[in-house]
């Protein structure tokens, strides 16, 4: 079910590395040149080439349909290119850091997830590829980001899940407001449209057609949601609530069946989810529930200490951007 989340890509350690996040660079030794043909940017001596930021930009230029050739697009174009070339000296950080510790991903472990992206959402890999390229991506670039965000995951179990410790007092009371997200044997059948990014001011008339009843739900995926689902008019099937994100939990609040969620984010997208069925569970105990809600409290935390240590790795480094 995460794989709407995973395509942009993997939500939480894109987010933990992106330029919003880490973009002030406060003290590190970084040297501005003139552009040098074939390299972008030179990392502790690691080089990231024109050729691989063009290929890593190339996804956003399209969603953001700009053309190459037209010189008023330059600036728009360039600002795109910077963007991605600090998350690119980010992840060649982070993965020199990976390599200094030993701590690997190997090809079978990327296999898992794409396997596991797949039996989530019911579809074949030839339907992953065609929502992939509906976004200008490929599976190559998917299994870069996979294989860059498990790095990632894992050096942050090894450098800093253990430093981030969340309150008993803090879960208590997370559980009492929430008494609603922490269900067992609840089952809810979904169905989905995700908007392209670049569709932002289209979506509330979209939206209204939907309620009014002169656009359907399934039309509407299959003409503009770019999630897997969309062939299938967003149908997700039956879901365990427990499998659920908090973020889709919080839209489907209060939200009966046959209706539709509010439009909420997902990444640099807005999507709607409409409740198709549902099953009633059982409410889980504090303590049943304390794991999920410890991740959940954790989650903010442990974004703020990753942005912390990934600013130390760019404190220490040599960067030569040449772009």
């Amino acid at each position: 079910m995460r794989f709407l989340f995973k395509l942009s890509v993997i939500g939480l350690f894109l987010c933990l590395v992106s330029v919003a996040a880490i973009a002030q660079n406060n003290g590190s030794r970084q040297v501005k040149s003139l552009p040098v043909s074939g390299v972008a940017a030179v990392v502790n001596g690691e080089m990231i080439s024109l050729q691989d930021l063009h290929r890593q930009s190339a996804p956003e230029i399209s969603r953001a349909k700009l053309n190459r050739n037209d010189p008023q697009a330059d600036a728009k174009i360039m600002a795109i290119q910077r963007k991605m070339l600090e998350s690119m000296i980010v992840d060649k950080l982070i993965s020199q850091e990976a390599q200094r510790l030993g701590v690997k991903v190997s090809e079978a472990d990327v296999d898992a997830e794409i396997q596991q992206i797949l039996d989530r959402n019911k579809i074949d890999m030839p339907t992953l590829e065609r929502s992939l390229m509906a976004q200008g991506l490929n599976i190559d670039f998917l299994k870069e980001r996979i294989k860059s965000n498990q790095i990632n995951s894992r050096l942050m179990q090894v450098m800093v899940t253990q430093k981030v410790l969340v309150p008993q007092a803090d879960i208590e009371n997370y559980y009492n407001k929430n008494p609603g997200d922490f269900m067992k044997d609840k089952v809810v059948t979904l169905e989905i449209i995700v908007f392209p990014p670049d569709m932002h001011t289209d979506v509330p008339g979209i939206v209204a057609q939907i309620k009014k009843g002169s656009l359907s739900f399934e039309k509407a995926a299959q003409t503009y949601s770019v999630a897997p689902s969309a062939k299938n008019g967003g149908k997700l099937g039956a879901v365990d609530w427990e499998n659920i994100s908090p973020l889709w939990r919080k839209a489907l609040s209060g939200v009966k069946v046959g209706d539709l969620s509010p439009v909420f984010q997902i990444d640099e997208a807005e999507a709607i989810l409409k409740l198709i069925a549902e099953t009633p569970g059982k409410p889980k105990s504090l303590r049943e529930a304390e794991p999920e809600i410890e991740r959940i409290l954790k989650e903010p935390l442990l974004q703020e200490r990753f942005k912390e240590y990934t600013q130390q790795l760019r404190n220490k480094a040599v960067i030569d951007i040449r772009l």
